[in-house]
């Protein structure tokens, strides 16, 4: 969650305070969660996209391109809420295939998106607070007893990381909603992927390195930092803009697809980029 939080920061220059859900509260003692063993269908580990949730009875209302993300990592519980990512400490006890769920010590970074994007962050984390069991028959189920707060998750594949290690991606579309553009300018921002778990590129303004890792069905920038290119010379508003572009949606955590000779990976909110094999 730390590094998740340090690259909000780069990526959208915004101060990514945390907040504390816990209140400050007395916390449960952390439970380690079992290694997951093949054909355990009983463990929750692993990652998973949210389809619906009730906090306190009201529905929580969804958002297209706004997908809620949590996975479970050994004690470590992180993901996407919508518009923030967030982060914190499980305790649970499976041993009959479903039990007590607790997360402690939740925290997530804090960026301003639409509001009723933020009003499913807010619902979707007040209710992961409040979870105290779990039940998982294909989908992982996460509840309140007798208080009609519930949250369910479809499970989601894990990235083809081999389909896109080792390659130079060379950007000639964006992607904003429904709509792709094109520009010349776009030709000399890059994306590499190596299989040691770095990452190197070029926004066409500037250098970019760091590390990198994959988080169920999105690859997340571990770290990542950025200076100024000599051989872009000084950059033109154009693909100043383009720079901003590019580091928030890489910033964020993204979903790749490839098909063929292209890459194409997209972050919350529907914005995207698209590269070829260069």
């Amino acid at each position: 969650m730390i590094a998740i939080g340090a690259l909000l920061v780069a990526a959208c220059g915004d101060d990514a305070a945390r907040s504390d859900a816990t209140g400050g509260g007395t916390s449960t003692p952390d439970v380690p969660l079992p290694p997951p063993d093949d054909g355990d269908s009983s463990s929750p580990t692993g990652s998973w996209v949210l389809t619906s949730g009730r906090l306190d009875g009201v529905p929580i209302e969804l958002v297209d391109g706004r997908s809620v993300t949590l996975t479970i990592d050994g004690d470590q519980v992180f993901g996407t809420a919508a518009c923030n990512g967030y982060g914190g400490t499980l305790a649970t006890d499976d041993r009959l295939g479903g039990g007590p769920f607790r997360v402690t010590e939740l925290s997530w970074t804090e960026m301003g998106c639409e509001p009723d994007v933020m009003q499913l962050e807010q619902q979707y984390l007040a209710a992961l607070a409040a979870i105290d069991s779990y039940e998982l028959a294909g989908s992982l189920r996460l509840g309140v007893i007798d208080v009609g707060t519930s949250l369910v998750f479809d499970p989601v594949a894990p990235v083809a990381v081999t389909e896109i290690v080792g390659t130079t991606w060379v950007l000639d579309t964006v992607i904003e909603g429904d709509a792709a553009s094109h520009s010349p300018i776009m030709s000399s921002a890059t994306l590499i992927l190596d299989d040691d778990g770095t990452l190197s590129g070029s926004t066409g303004c500037r250098l970019f390195e760091g590390e990198w890792t994959s988080a169920g069905a999105e690859i997340v920038f571990t770290s990542f930092s950025a200076i100024d290119d000599p051989a872009a010379g000084v950059c033109a508003p154009e693909s100043e803009a383009l720079d901003g572009f590019i580091v928030t949606v890489l910033g964020d955590g993204f979903t790749v697809e490839v098909d063929g000779s292209r890459l194409t990976v997209m972050a919350q909110g529907n914005e995207g980029l698209s590269y070829t094999a260069g």
